[in-house]
Order: C-alpha cells, then structure tokens, then sequence
C-alpha cells in the first residue's frame, strides 16, 4: 500500500451473548485498536441478563476514530448470529472477537499486515489463555500460557484439514476472513455446522486463497465456566457422554467439509483430481470417527443414556 493510500476498512465484530461479567473488557479492547480505517460492530445475541444494557452503557459518550454499530437480535440466533454479523457490516476483512476474550491494541493492524502480505483469506493467530479466577483459587491454575507451541509451524492446506480436520493451530476466536469465504460459499448452515465455525471457515478458505497463521498471540482468550465450548462440548461428569458429543461434533462438520469441497467443485475452484483426493480423505476420517461415536453411542445406550445436545447448565 502507497503511503497516501487510505488502508482498506476493517470490520472487527463482537457477537455477544450472557456475558456481563466480561463485555466490559472486551469493548474496551476494541475501542483501544491501533487500526485507523476500523468499523467496530457489536451484536447482542438476545442476551436475557445485562449484556446489553452494559454494552450501551460502555459506549455512552464515545467519541473516538473508531465507527461503532450496535445490534441486538430480537432472538438468539446462536451459529447463525455470524451471518447477521456478515450482513450487517462492511468491512473487506472481519475480525471476530468473542464477548468474553481481550484484543490486545495492534491485534487488528498486526493482521491486516499479514493478509496484505499473504493474500489469504482467512488469518488465525496465536493467543495467551487464562483461566478466570471464578473457575479456581490455585495460584498456578491461573498462570496465562500460550495457547498454541511454537515448535512447529501448522500446515492447514486443504489436503491436510481432509485428512485431519480442523486446521493445525486454529481456534474460533482468532479468526479473521475476507468477505469471498461467505460470498462465494454462503451463510452457515445451522443444520451443519451448530456449534462452532473453526472447523468449516478455515476449510472455505483453503479452498479460495489458503489460511495464514500468525505465530504471535494477539488476544487474551478466558476460560470460565459460561463459555460456549464448555457449555455444549467440551466437559461433561460422564466421560462417555463427553467423547459422544465430541466425536458428534467431528461428524457433523466434516460432513459439512464434505458437502463444500462438492459446491467448490461445481464451482469449478478445484480441480477433478484435488477433489477425488480431498474427498477421499473426507470420506477416510468420517467412517474412522463414526465406528469411534458409534461404539461411545451403544455404550451410552447400555447404560440407559440417550445423549443429547443441550447445554449445560
């Protein structure tokens, strides 16, 4: 970029939903970005606590660089809050940031720079991790750690997240993406993908120009017992029922890879042969995790469990 150029306008979006210990935080780290041209959107899912009346509160009487949209969906949306989220802004690259996580003040520009570098169409990051000190007292329980080893560089091409899944060193909240990943391929299926998008993103981009990871944590990720991973997947006191919903979780969107490495095909962003090799190694990992789930789902059964995805409270 020439240096009279005016820098392409940044959407950094923050889908909120019952996070009123947090969002406070969370806005301040938005509001402090060092990016000029930003657009900063914050979407309340319906929160039914004080979510939004703090994040109003947060933004009485901001008068900085920065513009500011706020939203709040009349009904929970939940996967589907990330294509309001699309809908509702304008920037050429959309930065997430989770209600409950902190952006450090260069995460933007740090990011922008690297996707002007690259080309790619999606960047992920690496990230600090801290447990909130409601979950524990330990002292070492809450010592921050880097949530991702330097060691080894992720390879997340589309080959590999066939073989593999989810792309090496991603995670949700780390996300950035240009506006072709849901353009071209559309709006998330709830049906698909109910959860989470830090399988299936990653994956559309591969598909268009390739993932970039930044080997340098650029936001403050809290682990508390509200969080969304935690509420549908990530613990239950059942181990069983745990790697049920776990391995559930791995069928669903890899069956969802699958129907998009179809549409990239008819599409014609692939060849014949990068599809018949993409969707072989699809197609391998899906039969290995359905014998997994399927063994986990009759053991359930045995034990008179019928698992279901709800959340826990």
């Amino acid at each position: 970029m020439k240096s009279n150029e005016k820098p392409p306008l940044v959407t950094i979006a923050l889908p909120a939903f019952r996070q009123e210990s947090y969002i406070g935080q969370a806005i301040d780290s938005l509001l402090n970005q060092t990016y000029s041209n930003l657009e900063i959107l914050i979407s309340d899912d319906a929160s039914p606590d004080g979510t939004f009346d703090i994040i109003k509160e947060r933004l009485q009487g901001y008068d900085g660089n920065h513009k500011v949209i706020v939203n709040r969906n009349t009904n929970n949306l939940g996967i589907s809050h990330y294509n309001k989220i699309m809908a509702l802004s304008s920037g050429e690259l959309v930065v997430i940031a989770h209600g409950d996580d902190i952006s450090m003040p260069e995460r933007v520009a740090t990011i922008v720079s690297a996707w002007q570098e690259t080309g790619a169409s999606l960047i992920a990051s690496n990230a600090i991790h801290f447990i909130d000190p409601a979950i524990t007292n330990q002292e070492e329980a809450t010592k921050p750690w880097r949530m991702f080893d330097s060691d080894i560089l992720p390879d997340n091409s589309l080959l590999s997240q066939a073989k593999n899944g989810r792309g090496k060193n991603i995670a949700g909240a780390t996300l950035a993406w240009t506006r072709d990943v849901f353009d071209i391929f559309g709006d998330i299926n709830p049906n698909r993908s109910a959860v989470t998008t830090d399988w299936i993103l990653p994956f559309r981009a591969a598909l268009l120009n390739g993932v970039h990871y930044i080997d340098h944590p650029l936001l403050n990720i809290r682990q508390h017992h509200g969080q969304k991973f935690r509420r549908w997947i990530a613990f239950s006191e059942n181990e069983d029922a745990y790697a049920e919903s776990f391995f559930g979780n791995h069928l669903m969107q890899r069956h969802y890879m699958l129907d998009t490495l179809g549409l990239a095909a008819k599409k014609s962003l692939i060849s014949k042969d990068v599809y018949k090799q993409a969707s072989s190694l699809l197609v391998q990992a899906i039969i290995l995790n359905m014998d997994k789930w399927s063994n986990i789902r009759n053991r359930l059964l045995n034990q008179n469990m019928r698992p279901v995805w709800t959340p826990i409270e």
